[in-house]
């Protein structure tokens, strides 16, 4: 049997074993059961992952100047809709629309502008003094503003908390923050005190009971003592303590020796009796609530999701199931992608053990994934980079693993351009796929 047969006969067990695991009818039935057995835990869990994530995102907004309806963590968000008869019949189970968080809540837009107007009524005197002024082609002046290159804006808005709210060592994460900043030229002081902020905030959810942002028999009480104590890995992975009263010291406070000039708020004087994210008309928590709650109402709806776009005779076949063609492109340009990563690093290092070739193809695999994922947020980055950007961001960070330099240029070279066509080729065919299953167009 030849390597195209063999591959080909792969394929065709992954689709068999995706089918059994995912879209069958005893799959669907068994996620189902699954989703209502941990309701209760996902619950909980998603309530202090969301909450973490959207509470760190507000420094997107109060320090960077990015309207927060453009940070995309909060706008993970969908309604849900039940199908027509007629789109039941066509095999769609659910129906998932993705809306902008003015959709969920009309009032964000008013809340978001009480929010900024209370914080220059009480910070006043501190943003009279501190902080560059963002710009706006056409009005800011020269010399007295910053315009970030659209990469920058991504990782500012996205990539930073994908990488930073996901479930990463944060060892780990430390790395990819350093070397997206270091091929995009963030300033390494920003960055090191956005790091220690989102790291402190994390911190803070189970380490200092906070109100709004903590929870009961959950949640531990801060360090006694005079005030509040935080203790967190800083940017070079040391334990850093720093004061904390209130969450908004760390979205746009300041603290001596440890935050960055131009790039904080003077809180220290600032009256705490009137809290920006606790107005009389609204609560941002409020809001954080709403998101949460939106996620929740979809638990429910998993198994239909995860099967969704198939007939019964689909579900009940796996020889019928138009979905797994879908499925069965990206794992056949993986395979390919993977031999091809063989060829090239044999030739080059003819006695390489396997386990450095593994990391060759992982490598290969990871560009693969952050170019052509279509479901995965935080790879907005990638898809803005510049080709050099990319290619740097990419060697850079498989070099400190172990990997030779010059074995990961020719490899770039060499996959880029499938990569590209795979992507394009990926795209057009899910597209078809829903266009015949949704209109019957082929």
């Amino acid at each position: 049997m030849g390597e195209a047969s063999r591959e080909a006969w792969k394929i065709i067990e992954q689709k068999r074993k995706y089918w059994h695991k995912a879209l069958s009818e005893d799959a669907m039935w068994s996620v189902l059961t699954q989703s209502y057995n941990i309701f209760d835990w996902l619950s909980t869990f998603s309530d202090m992952t969301l909450s973490d994530t959207l509470w760190s995102s507000l420094i997107s907004a109060i320090l960077l100047g990015i309207p927060l309806k453009e940070v995309v963590p909060w706008n993970l968000v969908w309604d849900i809709e039940l199908p027509s008869i007629e789109e039941f019949l066509k095999g769609v189970l659910i129906k998932l629309e993705k809306i902008s968080i003015e959709d969920l809540a009309p009032e964000f837009k008013e809340l978001l502008e009480e929010i900024y107007r209370a914080l220059e009524d009480i910070y006043a005197e501190a943003l009279k003094s501190s902080l560059l002024e963002k710009g706006v082609y056409g009005q800011s002046r020269y010399g007295f503003s910053y315009y970030d290159p659209i990469a920058v804006r991504e990782f500012f808005r996205s990539t930073l908390y994908a990488f930073m709210k996901k479930k990463y060592d944060i060892r780990s994460v430390k790395v990819k923050v350093e070397e997206s900043a270091n091929t995009l030229k963030i300033h390494p002081e920003l960055v090191r005190t956005l790091f220690d902020r989102l790291s402190a905030i994390s911190v803070i959810k189970e380490g200092a009971l906070t109100w709004d942002y903590g929870w009961w028999d959950r949640s531990n009480w801060g360090e006694e003592g005079s005030e509040g104590r935080v203790k967190y890995l800083n940017y070079d992975l040391q334990e850093q303590e720093t004061p904390y009263e209130d969450l908004i010291d760390y979205h746009a406070g300041g603290f001596w020796d440890v935050a960055v000039w131009d790039y904080f708020y003077w809180l220290e004087e600032a009256p705490r009796e009137v809290h920006p994210f606790r107005l009389e008309d609204y609560n941002i928590a409020d809001l954080i609530e709403k998101v949460w709650l939106n996620f929740r109402s979809r638990i429910s709806t998993i198994a239909l999701a995860l099967a969704n776009y198939q007939t019964l005779m689909e579900r009940t076949k796996w020889v019928e199931s138009s979905r797994l063609e879908t499925y069965a492109l990206p794992v056949s340009q993986r395979m390919h992608l993977e031999r091809l990563t063989e060829s090239i690093v044999k030739s080059k290092e003819p006695n390489i053990d396997a386990l450095k070739l593994r990391l060759y193809k992982s490598a290969v695999l990871q560009l693969f994934g952050d170019i052509t994922s279509m479901h995965r947020w935080g790879t907005e980055m990638f898809s803005t980079m510049s080709e050099d950007e990319l290619k740097q961001w990419w060697i850079e960070k498989w070099v400190k693993t172990g990997l030779d330099r010059d074995v990961l240029e020719t490899l770039y070279t060499a996959v880029k351009s499938h990569i590209s066509t795979y992507s394009t080729l990926r795209h057009k065919e899910r597209l078809r796929f829903l266009r015949r299953r949704l209109l019957g167009v082929k």
